[in-house]
């Protein structure tokens, strides 16, 4: 009985820390106002990921914002996401991915973070580790950046189809449609 108690007090506190979290990210929200582009804005930033690309068809515009700005907005998603701790099969990178889309478009209406398949290496010894699904998000300028809730919300430039962040180089294998 215990310990029912204890897992519904759990829920109860992510419940609210997430609630709160989301009025603070609305507020912040009013603050980016979004640039909008044409899909070819999007197919020329990705081209250069030399991966397989999964196209979206029901979009017609793209709206983009700073990578400052961008920042702010993973930083803000980030800090809702780590309080709900990796799980195999129910919280892992898939759905952790696919939250970070979803709460980009949905909180602060940008549909240009989107989730991508990789291979993950050690950068040192290129021995893989794992299959992986992250984000890509990409800026008004058209430039991709990786960012991984998984490797704590870390975040990097995109420039080759082997980005190195952190001790892991990430091998793009295919991008989810925007």
């Amino acid at each position: 009985m215990a310990e029912l108690q204890l897992s519904y007090l759990q829920k109860t506190i992510y419940t609210m820390t997430a609630a709160v979290a989301l009025k603070n990210l609305s507020k912040a929200s009013e603050d980016i106002i979004p640039v909008i582009k044409s899909y070819a804005d999007i197919d020329s930033a990705i081209k250069g990921l030399d991966s397989k690309i999964t196209t979206n068809d029901l979009d017609i515009s793209y709206y983009f914002t700073s990578w400052d700005n961008w920042n702010t907005i993973l930083d803000c998603v980030w800090n809702i996401l780590k309080w709900f701790p990796w799980k195999a099969e129910k919280a892992d990178c898939d759905d952790r991915s696919n939250f970070m889309t979803s709460m980009c478009s949905i909180i602060f209406g940008l549909n240009t973070c989107t989730s991508v398949y990789c291979e993950v290496s050690n950068a040192q010894t290129g021995a893989v580790k794992y299959l992986h699904w992250c984000n890509i998000v990409v800026d008004d300028n058209g430039s991709c950046y990786l960012f991984d809730a998984d490797n704590g919300g870390m975040r990097q430039k995109i420039t080759t189809n082997n980005c190195v962040m952190g001790n892991n180089k990430y091998r793009f294998i295919s991008v989810r449609a925007f």
